[in-house]
């Protein structure tokens, strides 16, 4: 069995680098390479220790050879990565660039190092050096930071690195490294660079922010990159989301060049173009864009406002802007000493410009090692990477360097805009029938993306909120979108267990169920919105109205609308099934139990028959798998609901021994983790405030209290602060493990 560390070093090198053919060198015993290997990874080792070869090839025939890391036994571009781990380290300073150049001769693209840079855990290390100089003299060998580099090393865990260090890396193309080596971008540093061959808290910043964006580009989108410098940023969005395409754009000749021979040249969804802002914009039709990121821009322009509006005016219904400002970076006389800004900004000023125009999701305050003092507007202080998010009525009264903001264009644009489906081509939407036929059905189809669908949709409950009402507000009464607008405050209510003062919700939930079913999608939400009826009248005690409203949801067809809606179809007949239990009718239990399995087994099993004449529709594989699992539960309740009375443990662990249980529960440890993690920031934030005020009102800098006092504060800061880092790599942890 492998060790757990080795298994996580497998899992880190297969999600970031791939499957391809990988080399280890100094294989050892050949751990990893045999997990590797058993991760379906085509794997080979190398060792200088000929007795270590000898037992691997016992166990894994002719996957070892000898060799040293300074003279690999393979030809040039052999492997796709190559992965040393717990071995540079080992060797003297001036022989490490002689090893990483061997490392990119047989590589094609990747190297993944794992390093040591304490003597705890381990003994004899000869090269002992901390992140900044082992990254440096990686980037000097012809390397840069994997796009990916920050899922492995998260950012505020970096500010507190630990006995081993882990570096993925990816090779600067030779036509680019021939064009722009190292000491060619210190020409330009002063306005670019490319953070992803620089080191420190500073270029942590820059790219953990592009890290954060793509996790808010959805598939498909048409993705611009406004002011996109030398391109490292664009790189980071188009290796890792799905979007169709990634536009970067500047106005400097020097970082178009840099971007299209460092980047583009092997990303076809990757382009770069020459333009000033807001100018260059006039090329893109109104709503043609699906995500902009403009990241440290509005400073730079003479009219911010002006850029916006041109932002706004591109951009689809619902898509994103994701943008940064410095914060306060202003010295005595009032202005920013940087040349290249033509303004200040602060917290309400771009709150209000942003605003003006958007619709925003989240603010995000940022800090890489300093911050204005939220007393002393002038003066510096020491801060740590911190990365906190802030709703968008959150107070902005905390510590930041730079303020980021997560903003939608207004949603309700959408009923005077064509709609464009790209994140499902056209023959996906066929497949699924009525399950995506937005357009056909939506008054607004642009809503689908924005405010209904799960992963898609913003995950900002007061502008979901806020969506669902304006909707409410200008829908018609049986329309589609007056369906999805009431299921999702029904269950932002049902969420915050407040049923009791939304009587108002409840009239129009009904007035709506009591109208015809005019489409099929207006007939999806009259079955979701019975079943979400059924659980407020659970959760509140109407075990009578809970009944009523879960056999409401059995007998409507809802394979008729697409097998995907089958989930509610089995929540509902568990939940009524136990119903039946609890009030002693065991045997009428086990008939709606069987019932509804058989019932869901029936769907599925037409739904795939008819599609014999291609593949099934993947947008709702999810949802029918999951259905196929409820009816396996509701089955297995069926099978032993006699033991409901005598043996409730027996049934309870027959029941819950499926991989839904499994995953349900690691939807809740995740969530926890996450609910834990941002209390931490925020109690971080209020204590330090809380230092603060008090040392406003006695008028004493830090530096005139008392030593024992201040040495204190500090301590506890650090350790919160490194308590959140470590939490965040638990849960980075687990999810590998979980994946595994």
């Amino acid at each position: 069995m492998s060790h757990p560390k080795t298994v996580e070093l497998c899992q880190r090198i297969v999600s970031i680098c791939g499957y391809g053919r990988v080399l280890d060198v100094g294989s050892g015993t050949g751990l990893l390479l045999q997990t590797l290997l058993a991760s379906g990874i085509d794997a080979h080792g190398v060792d200088c220790s000929q007795p270590l070869i000898r037992e691997c090839d016992e166990r894994m025939p002719r996957r070892c050879l000898h060799g040293t890391a300074l003279q690999l036994p393979w030809p040039d571009n052999s492997f796709d990565t190559v992965v040393a781990a717990n071995l540079l380290e080992y060797l003297d300073a001036g022989s490490i660039p002689q090893a990483l150049r061997e490392f990119r001769r047989v590589a094609t693209r990747f190297l993944y190092l794992r390093i040591g840079i304490s003597q705890e855990g381990r003994r004899g290390l000869v090269t002992l050096q901390d992140r900044a100089w082992w990254e440096n003299v990686c980037f000097e060998s012809g390397f840069r930071k994997h796009p990916d580099y920050y899922h492995i090393n998260d950012y505020a865990a970096c500010e507190h690195d630990h006995y081993s260090i882990d570096i993925p890396l990816e090779q600067v193309p030779a036509a680019g490294l021939a064009r722009f080596p190292l000491h060619a971008l210190r020409q330009e540093r002063d306005l670019h660079t490319d953070m992803l061959r620089e080191t420190g808290s500073r270029s942590d910043a820059h790219v953990c922010r592009y890290h954060l964006a793509a996790s808010y580009v959805r598939p498909g989108d048409v993705v611009v990159d406004a002011a996109c410098g030398l391109g490292y940023g664009s790189h980071v969005i188009s290796c890792s989301t799905k979007a169709s395409t990634v536009i970067g754009i500047d106005s400097s000749e020097f970082a178009i060049g840099y971007a299209s021979a460092n980047f583009a040249a092997s990303r076809a969804k990757l382009s770069f173009r020459l333009g000033l802002l807001p100018d260059c914009l006039a090329a893109f039709e109104t709503a043609s864009v699906d995500t902009i990121v403009s990241f440290e821009t509005l400073e730079h322009v003479p009219d911010p406002e002006g850029v916006l509006a041109e932002f706004c005016r591109i951009l689809t219904p619902g898509g994103r802007l994701i943008a940064s400002v410095p914060n306060d970076w202003r010295d005595a006389s009032g202005r920013d000493p940087n040349p290249f800004h033509l303004h200040v900004y602060d917290a309400d000023k771009f709150r209000r410009q942003i605003s003006a125009r958007f619709d925003v999701e989240c603010y995000f305050a940022q800090t890489a090692n300093r911050a204005k003092r939220l007393d002393a507007p002038l003066e510096w202080e020491p801060q740590p990477r911190r990365l906190l998010k802030l709703a968008s009525n959150h107070s902005l009264q905390v510590p930041a360097e730079w303020w980021l903001a997560l903003a939608s264009k207004p949603v309700r644009t959408g009923r005077e805009t064509p709609f464009v489906d790209r994140i499902w081509p056209a023959e996906e939407r066929i497949a699924a029938g009525n399950a995506l036929a937005f357009e056909r059905d939506y008054e607004n189809p642009w809503l689908f993306r924005s405010l209904v669908s799960i992963g898609y949709r913003t995950d900002s409950v007061s502008l979901r909120d806020q969506w669902a009402r304006e909707v409410l507000a200008t829908s018609g009464p049986t329309s589609a979108d007056r369906g999805a607008a009431l299921c999702v405050r029904g269950y932002q209510v049902l969420q915050e267990m407040s049923w009791r003062s939304q009587g108002t919700l409840r009239e129009q939930i009904e007035t709506y169920l009591a109208n015809p079913v005019i489409n099929p999608n207006t007939f999806r939400w009259h079955v979701s919105l019975n079943f979400l009826l059924a659980l407020v009248a659970l959760r509140s005690g109407d075990r009578a109205g809970a009944k009523l409203y879960f056999e409401r949801t059995l007998v409507m067809p809802a394979a008729d609308y697409s097998p995907s809606l089958l989930t509610k179809t089995g929540e509902a007949a568990w939940h009524l099934g136990l119903l039946h239990a609890v009030a002693g009718d065991v045997e009428a239990a086990q008939a709606v139990w069987l019932a509804s399995a058989k019932q869901i087994d029936l769907a599925v099993a037409n739904y795939y028959r008819q599609s014999h004449d291609g593949p099934p529709a993947n947008a709702i594989h999810r949802e029918v798998a999951q259905a196929v699992i409820l009816a396996s539960r509701l089955y297995v309740a069926a099978r032993h609901g006699h033991f409901l009375r005598e043996s409730p443990r027996v049934f309870w662990n027959e029941v819950r021994s499926d991989c839904l249980s499994h995953m349900e529960s690691y939807r809740e440890w995740t969530q926890a983790l996450q609910e834990h993690n941002n209390w931490l920031e925020r109690r971080w934030v209020d204590s330090r405030a809380e230092v603060e005020q008090l040392l406003a009102e006695r008028r004493l800098p830090e530096r005139d209290m008392p030593g024992k006092v201040a040495r204190e504060v500090r301590r506890l800061i650090k350790q919160c602060r490194g308590l959140v880092g470590r939490l965040a790599q638990t849960t980075k942890s687990y999810r590998w493990r979980a994946a595994g």
